[in-house]
């Protein structure tokens, strides 16, 4: 009985829904550029969420450095709107395996290369999020079929 509560306990607290974003390349400075892939909504993130009205929103973006020079990108200053105009700030951005309670807005991406990086919010659970502000522009969220879906 108690394994049976507790594997439903494991299915019920991870509950997702992830849509495809239909994204173009978009220009972060004259050396970075990115693409908006993945939109992610979680009803639980073991613990992080301490309230039954908030969720836990998770964007993967592409950054793709053209210059010799590595550079980084700082995240601080991106935050969601959602469809009643509530900015909802940057919780953390993450670009590589690192500890559960690292938080920080930084990546760095390499000369020439790509890196996969997750920007990540906690939202209001009773809304929907309808864009995404850069430092360079605001980029209104275009979702295609939703991939899969868990509840």
């Amino acid at each position: 009985m108690r394994k049976l509560i507790l594997i439903l306990t494991l299915i019920l607290s991870s509950c997702y829904s992830s849509q495809e974003i239909i994204s173009k390349t978009y220009k972060l400075n004259e050396d970075i550029t990115f693409e908006l892939k993945k939109y992610e909504e979680y009803t639980n993130d073991s613990g992080y969420i301490r309230s039954e009205d908030a969720i836990y929103v998770q964007i993967k973006l592409i950054l793709n450095n053209k210059s010799a020079k590595k550079q980084t990108v700082d995240f601080k200053n991106y935050f969601l709107i959602n469809e009643r105009n509530e900015k909802i700030p940057l919780w953390k951005a993450q670009y590589k395996i690192e500890p559960m309670q690292t938080e920080k807005t930084i990546a760095v991406v390499e000369p020439y290369s790509k890196e996969s990086v997750y920007i990540k919010f906690v939202a209001p659970k009773n809304s929907k999020n309808t864009h995404l502000v850069t430092e360079a522009e605001t980029i209104k969220l275009e979702f295609g079929e939703t991939k899969s879906k868990v509840f």
